[in-house]
């Protein structure tokens, strides 16, 4: 049995993990900007590159797409609120959904990944074209990271918010506190 101060200590240091380990998503994030998720690693005609903010990118610009900045959303917003609710069981339990969200998402994408297909006709009258399947990059891997520190930040926050109750005394506790 470890005593009662250990068991604090260990308390505070998971709920102090919990709340730090959402901005591993958000950094992950962050490098998502310039790192593409999805690329179809193509220089020959268009490619397909898709970043945190949807297919907009630094260098080719592209679209935002709403849906993305909305994840971007949840992912902030689940940090920003772990720094105040990361013992609370609604925060762990939303951390861990938003974390399955953002598998889900990635696993639709591997499954059926962005396709463009192309064509067009050299001066000559020569046909050209082609077809661009996006494929994942190494933003892949950095989401894939951010979803493992939410899943353990809602654990950690879960452990050390949970605090253990103790039982009444059993009747030999009680008659050696008579003696």
């Amino acid at each position: 049995m470890m005593p009662e101060a250990m068991r604090e200590h260990r308390r505070r240091r998971l709920l102090r993990t919990a709340r730090l380990l959402p901005f591993i998503a958000v950094a992950m994030w962050i490098a998502t900007i310039f790192v593409p998720v999805v690329d179809s690693f193509s220089d020959v005609g268009p490619r397909i590159r898709m970043t945190s903010l949807g297919d907009w990118t630094f260098d080719d610009g592209g679209e935002v797409v709403p849906a993305f900045i909305l994840l971007w959303a949840v992912v902030v917003a689940i940090a920003a609120l772990g720094l105040g609710f990361a013992s609370d069981l609604w925060w762990n339990v939303t951390a861990v959904l938003v974390a399955a969200l953002i598998v889900f998402i990635l696993v639709v994408i591997a499954l059926n990944p962005p396709v463009t297909m192309w064509d067009g006709q050299l001066p000559d009258g020569t046909p050209i074209g082609g077809m661009e399947v996006g494929r994942p990059s190494f933003g892949f891997g950095l989401w894939l990271i951010g979803a493992a520190s939410l899943v353990a930040a809602g654990i950690c926050g879960f452990l050390g918010g949970h605090r253990r109750t103790h039982s009444a005394p059993d009747k030999w506790s009680r008659a050696l506190e008579q003696q």
